[in-house]
């Protein structure tokens, strides 16, 4: 069991230490909450590493695009793979590490 500022961690629960409440849960895939008499559902899309790429709520509508941060851009200058981004526009094959 560990805590952090407000909030209580006890597994994959989250508990607000000031009231007991259940402030969510960690699922497989996902988050489960419940507040102001009604159950959430988010669901987390992933890449290919595992990354969260998009949040989708119950009904399939976006809730939050972590990879899309339109108010503060910042663009790494590594590729996934841990390569540096090419300086070249357009990159070239070569610069991608494509052979």
């Amino acid at each position: 069991m560990e805590s952090s500022g407000g909030i209580l961690y006890y597994g994959p629960f989250r508990i607000d230490k000031a009231t007991g409440a259940l402030v969510d849960v960690a699922l497989p895939g996902g988050r489960g909450s419940y507040a102001d008499d009604e159950y959430r559902m988010d669901y987390y899309t992933t890449d290919h590493l595992g990354s969260v790429r998009v949040i989708t709520d119950m009904d399939g509508e976006i809730c939050q695009n972590p990879s899309l941060n339109v108010a503060n851009p910042v663009k790494s200058e590594y590729l996934y793979g841990g390569k540096s981004r090419p300086t070249e526009s357009p990159p070239t094959p070569i610069a991608l590490g494509i052979r």
